[in-house]
């Protein structure tokens, strides 16, 4: 939080910083305050995926279901099928308790080509989803090739679910998250 408001301070512009912020609130559980970088980053790009996926899953974390889903809808008519988008649509899907929809999603990031992070897109669905031994196995394949997104894995509130699971504990501590 602190890293992402020096460089607002020099760079109130930088997007990205903006979603940087976003993040970091999330993880401290404000989704009040982490709706705010995305709205000031879509002030500055209003077609700017990133931001609008951020605030789409704080919306859906907030219970603000349709806001959720329109923004993540608008996510995949600005970048297709992509990860960024599919993860998107997923998360919020599961979170406002869709869960056709979310497998639906899990099928379509299943056919993208295989990429270094997409084993916790996969997670943070199977996750929210309550599918607590595929989540754990999309993890511990992460954990295999370094998914670097997996970094977050202890601070992101789609994952509170897996927290009480016997492996939660070991996976942290392979990972040196502990």
């Amino acid at each position: 939080l602190r890293q992402s408001e020096r460089i607002l301070k020099s760079d109130p512009l930088m997007l990205i910083a903006h979603c940087l912020k976003a993040s970091a609130l999330i993880a401290l559980r404000d989704y009040e305050a982490a709706a705010m970088p995305c709205l000031r980053a879509l002030e500055i790009n209003p077609d700017f995926a990133y931001a609008l996926r951020l605030l789409a899953i704080v919306y859906a974390l907030q219970g603000r279901s349709k806001d959720a889903l329109l923004l993540a809808q608008r996510v995949l008519e600005l970048r297709g099928k992509d990860p960024i988008g599919l993860d998107g649509l997923g998360i919020v899907s599961a979170l406002i308790g869709d869960s056709i929809t979310a497998h639906h999603v899990l099928s379509d990031i299943y056919e993208l080509p295989s990429g270094p992070n997409a084993p916790s897109r996969f997670a943070s669905i199977y996750a929210i989803l309550g599918e607590t031994e595929k989540a754990f196995g999309k993890l511990e394949e992460g954990v295999r090739i370094r998914d670097p997104r997996l970094l977050w894995m202890r601070n992101q509130p789609w994952f509170d679910s897996l927290r009480p699971a016997p492996g939660y504990g070991a996976l942290m501590r392979t990972m040196q998250l502990v």
